[in-house]
This record gives C-alpha cells, structure tokens and sequence, in this order.
C-alpha cells in the first residue's frame, strides 16, 4: 500500500504546476496558426515550382511533446525534390529565445525557422528578477503570438535573423538538400 501512495503523491507532484502555469490553450492555438502561416509563405513562394511539376508538397501530422502543452498533433510540411526530399518539422512554442520553431530538415542538415518580432535580427532574452518587481507568486500570462512572424535562424553560437523572402527559402533548401546553396 505504501507504494500506491507514493505513486499518488508522486503524480500529484507532477500536477502541481497546471494552474499555476497560466492558460495555455490560447498560446497553443496561436502557435498551430502560425505553422499554418509559415506552410502557407513557403508553398506561396514555391508555387511556381509546383504548379510546373518541380516538386511536390504535402502536409502530413506528426505528434509533438512540450513539457508545458504535452502531447499534441503538429502539421509537418513535406516537400519532394525529386531525387531528395526535405521536411518542416515543428519544434515548440515554449522555447528559451523564441516563442516559436521549425527546422527545414534534409539529408544534409537542418535550417531554423523562427517567430520573431519584425525588426528582430538577433535573439533578444528579456527576463527579470523578484527584485526588479516579478512576481514570482503570479504566473505569467501567455505570449500574444499575433506580432511576430516567421524569419530564418542561423545556427547558434552567433545567431542571426533574416527575413523569409525567396531567395533565403531557396537558399535553406539546398543547403539541407544537398548541402550546399547560392547564398554563401
């Protein structure tokens, strides 16, 4: 019997933290909308591709973990190359630096893509203390996703933002398709 209750006790500890984390269905919701967003800017870009025969995309649903959200299904964009394909693969939207990314992912590697607020070119980490007035006692409110978009990450340690225009998409598709691009 004393392992049931230490059983008990222990997912009671685990559960501890829901209320206390604040409502994030909002935040998910926001999120799954802005995958949404991203697949509709790459497939726009791409469409001339597309509509020729150049490539094929599809969207297929992947489950994705975040200790904060759990378990929950993400769209992934797929994109047929021909004698390769890559893939947007959603990482989460409770990440430190970002409230969002994706990764393009290929036989050659990968490429982030990141929610940002517009004039970002650079991670920027604002955060505080109990003695610069947060409240430790009172959770956080949600992240409101609706000013941010969509920019391409470098990989750490320099990390730097650009915007998601053609050229940059092109660019992050051959690098993990082949490991090479025209932008270097």
């Amino acid at each position: 019997m004393t392992r049931h209750l230490d059983f008990d006790q222990f997912l009671r500890e685990q559960n501890a933290g829901r209320a206390e984390r604040g409502n994030l269905v909002d935040r998910k919701a926001q999120w799954l909308e802005k995958i949404k967003i991203l697949y509709a800017t790459v497939q726009e870009i791409l469409f001339p591709y597309i509509e020729r025969g150049a490539m094929r995309v599809h969207v297929s649903s992947m489950e994705l973990r975040e200790e904060l959200l759990g378990s929950y299904e993400v769209p992934s964009l797929n994109i047929d190359l021909g004698n390769s394909s890559v893939r947007f693969v959603p990482v989460g939207t409770i990440l430190l630096g970002s409230p969002g990314r994706v990764d393009l992912v290929g036989p050659h590697g990968k490429v982030r893509f990141v929610l940002t607020l517009p004039d970002a070119d650079r991670p920027i980490l604002v955060g505080s203390t109990a003695s610069e007035g947060a409240r430790p006692d009172k959770p956080a409110k949600p992240m409101d996703l609706a000013a941010y978009v969509w920019k391409v990450s470098t990989s750490p340690p320099l990390i730097r933002y650009s915007a998601l225009d053609p050229e940059a998409l092109q660019s992050a598709i051959m690098d993990v398709a082949r490991g090479q691009s025209a932008r270097r």
